[in-house]
Order: structure tokens, then sequence, then C-alpha cells
């Protein structure tokens, strides 16, 4: 379609992505990437589950959330 909802155009959504790292590595991301549009989940490097699946669960257990309509 055209406008607000085109293929072409997007003017809405979000992010959510997971970096695996030292403190200071995630502080350093977390300054770079501090926007209204993005989370970013920060994990210990030591984690055994791949980014990409924490980003996955987050984004998950937040869709329960973002979903309820309270009007």
């Amino acid at each position: 379609t055209s406008g607000r909802w085109s293929y072409a155009r997007q003017l809405y959504g979000h992010v959510y992505t997971a970096k695996l790292g030292t403190l200071s590595d995630l502080v350093a991301a977390g300054d770079q990437l501090n926007q209204q549009h993005i989370t970013l989940a920060g994990y210990e490097k030591e984690t055994q589950t791949p980014a990409d699946e924490l980003a996955a669960s987050r984004t998950a257990r937040n869709a329960v959330f973002i979903r309820n309509d309270p009007a």
C-alpha cells in the first residue's frame, strides 16, 4: 500500500537485539545505541545461548505486553 504503512517506508517499529560481552563492552554498546526505538539486552560472554535466541526470547516475552490494548 502507500503512505505510513507502505513496505518501502517504515514509520513504525522497534528493534530488539542482544549483545554478549564484558561489562565495559556492554556499557560502551549501550552508550552508542541509546535510542527510544532500540532495546539492547546485554549478557555475559560466558552465556551459552546464542545472541539471536536471547533476543528472540526477550521479544516474545515483550509481545505479550505490547499486544495488550488498555483502551
